[in-house]
């Protein structure tokens, strides 16, 4: 009888232990997704706006005010992001690389350090738009 008590105690920390994890991974994931946030969003717009000539600031706001963009979880919002920053990007090349340059420069003045993933939708646009030309989109990623 003690062996059977003792063996459910265990069972029974091991199944706690999987659901504190459980809960622990559900409570981690949820602010990934939410790292894109009306303050993120509002200084990457004023960010935009000082690079791309005749930006679109309202226009560019408008994408992430829906429910959609709301229901959207962290690897949707990420490609999301993805589109409609190239949207506004110029189309050449040498052009859209130089505003990304500019983005990141603008970030890391505003106290962004390197590598940070909040910014991940960047390598994307270079990825997408350098696979023809390996050498030269590198630098860049």
């Amino acid at each position: 009888m003690l062996y059977f008590s003792s063996f459910l105690c265990r069972k029974n920390r091991h199944i706690a232990i999987f659901y504190i994890f459980v809960q622990i991974s559900f409570t981690l994931a949820e602010p990934l997704k939410n790292m894109y946030n009306d303050a993120f969003l509002g200084d990457y717009t004023d960010t935009l706006k000082s690079i791309i000539l005749n930006f679109n600031e309202k226009s560019f706001l408008q994408n992430f005010g829906t429910k959609a963009w709301h229901d959207m979880e962290l690897k949707q919002r990420v490609a999301f992001l993805d589109k409609v920053t190239d949207e506004v990007l110029p189309e050449d090349y040498d052009k859209k690389m130089k505003a990304i340059e500019n983005i990141i420069h603008t970030a890391k003045k505003k106290g962004v350090k390197d590598q940070n993933f909040i910014y991940i939708f960047l390598c994307d646009i270079v990825a997408r738009h350098g696979i023809s030309d390996i050498e030269k989109a590198a630098p860049h990623i």
